[in-house]
C-alpha cells in the first residue's frame, strides 16, 4: 500500500512543473483579469500522458453567490461550471464576465480571510497530496462531464478536494478540449 501511495505522489509531482513561477495567476490569466483577488493558482500541469500537448492552469475562482450572477456566465455556466478559453500564448481569458467577481461588502471579511489563508496554503503546501488524477472523475453527486461544441465529451484532467486549501467543501474537476481550446472547471460539493 505505501509503495502504491509512494508511487503515485511521484508521478503526481512529475506532471507538475517545477517552476514556482508556473503557479503565478499573471502568467496564468489575460489582461486584466490577472489583478482580480478571486483566482486562486494551484498548479500548471503537464498533461501529456493524457493526450493533451499544452500545460494545463489549475485556478479555483471564488465567487460571492450573494450576488446576482445571472448575466454573468455564458449559456448554461454559473459558479459551479465556468470555463476558460485558452489564448495563443497559452495564458487563460475567463468566459465569464468581470462582474461575475463583484464581492459583496457584507462578504469581503469572508473573503478577504480566505484570500489570506489560500496565500498561506500556497507557500507551505505540497500540492501533490491533494491534487488527484485518476482515469476517470470521481463524481460526488451525477456525471458532469462536459460536451465540446460537436458534442464530444471532453478530456479529464484531475480533480482536488478544495477544503484541504479553502473553505469551500466542494470538489474541483478540472476538463480540457483541444479543438474548443477550452479548459472547465465544474465544482461539486459534498
Amino acid at each position: 500500500m505505501r509503495k502504491t501511495v509512494l508511487f503515485l505522489a511521484i508521478t503526481l509531482c512529475a506532471c507538475i512543473q517545477n517552476d514556482q513561477n508556473a503557479v503565478d495567476k499573471f502568467r496564468m490569466l489575460s489582461g486584466s483579469f490577472s489583478k482580480y483577488e478571486n483566482f486562486f493558482p494551484i498548479v500548471t500541469l503537464d498533461a501529456t500522458d493524457k493526450g493533451v500537448k499544452e500545460d494545463i492552469h489549475i485556478i479555483y475562482v471564488y465567487f460571492d453567490a450573494r450576488v446576482d450572477l445571472s448575466k454573468s456566465f455564458p449559456h448554461n455556466e454559473n459558479i459551479n461550471c465556468y470555463s476558460f478559453r485558452i489564448l495563443k500564448n497559452g495564458s487563460y481569458r475567463p468566459t465569464f464576465e468581470k462582474s461575475a467577481l463583484d464581492i459583496s461588502s457584507s462578504f469581503r471579511p469572508y473573503f478577504t480571510k480566505e484570500c489570506r489563508k489560500f496565500k498561506n496554503k500556497k507557500a507551505s503546501w505540497n500540492i501533490a497530496f491533494y491534487l488527484e488524477m485518476p482515469d476517470k472523475p470521481e463524481w460526488l453527486q451525477h456525471d458532469q462531464t462536459p460536451m465540446n461544441s460537436k458534442g464530444k465529451p471532453m478530456i479529464f484532467i484531475c480533480q482536488m478536494d478544495m477544503i484541504h486549501v479553502i473553505r469551500d467543501n466542494c470538489r474541483l474537476f478540472v476538463f480540457y478540449d483541444k479543438e474548443d481550446r477550452i479548459v472547465k472547471n465544474i465544482c461539486q460539493r459534498h
